[in-house]
C-alpha cells in the first residue's frame, strides 16, 4: 500500500509554493514569518537526525505486488513521485513547479538529474540491490 504524505507535509508543500511565488507586502510578509515562528514552536525540537526513509521490503513489496510507491512521503521539499513498477523497471509522471524552474519555463537541469537518480535507485533497491550513485552524467 502506497504510503500518502501527512497533512503537515502537505501544508508545507503549499507554503513552500506561496512563498517563492507570493509577493507579500512588508506587513503580510511580517505576520507570515511570526506565524511560522509560532508553527516551528509547536512542531517542537528535531527527535531525529534526518528524513525518515521507507524500508527496501516496502520497496520490494510494492514491486512484487505491482503496486505503487510514493517517493519521500515526508519531505516537503523532495518532488513528489507516485511511481508505478512493471516487469522492466518502474515509471511515474510528475509535473514541476515554479520551483523547479531553471531557463524560464523549463526544468532545471539538477531537477532532471535527481529524478532520474531517484527511480534508477528504486528500480535498484526494489530488487535488493543495496547501491548508490557513484556517478551520473546527463546532457
Amino acid at each position: 500500500m502506497m504510503q500518502r504524505d501527512d497533512p503537515l507535509v502537505e501544508a508545507l508543500r503549499a507554503l513552500i509554493d506561496a512563498a517563492a511565488v507570493g509577493d507579500p507586502d512588508a506587513d503580510a510578509q511580517q505576520a507570515a514569518i511570526d506565524l511560522v515562528d509560532r508553527a516551528r514552536e509547536r512542531i517542537g525540537p528535531p527527535r531525529r537526525t534526518s528524513v525518515p526513509r521507507q524500508s527496501f521490503e516496502v520497496m520490494s513489496g510494492a514491486r512484487d505486488a505491482r503496486a505503487p510507491w510514493r517517493t519521500d512521503p515526508r519531505n516537503p521539499v523532495a518532488p513528489r513521485l507516485d511511481l508505478q513498477f512493471d516487469d522492466d523497471g518502474a515509471s511515474a509522471v510528475w509535473r514541476g513547479s515554479s520551483l523547479h524552474e531553471g531557463p524560464t519555463d523549463s526544468l532545471h537541469g539538477g531537477v532532471s538529474a535527481y529524478l532520474l537518480d531517484i527511480i534508477c535507485g528504486v528500480v535498484m533497491q526494489s530488487r535488493g540491490v543495496k547501491a548508490v550513485t557513484a556517478r551520473l552524467d546527463i546532457s
